[in-house]
């Protein structure tokens, strides 16, 4: 399986998008009481455009 990098320009760091799309989905209440902007740094907005990208590439697949 290939990894996948997100990298938060605003304050440059990476995380591993499958840590990422995991977080959101499991506790995708989290994103409302900002807990995963807390930890990623995005806002859910931001996060949700992650996941567009992520799910329109395994589409394409």
């Amino acid at each position: 399986m290939d990894e996948y990098i997100v990298i938060n320009q605003s304050n440059n760091k990476c995380y591993n998008v499958n840590e990422l799309v995991f977080d959101v989905l499991m506790y995708s209440t989290e994103i409302k009481s900002h807990k995963l902007e807390k930890k990623y740094g995005f806002d859910d907005i931001q996060i949700q455009r992650v996941l567009d990208k992520i799910y329109g590439k395994l589409n394409e697949s």
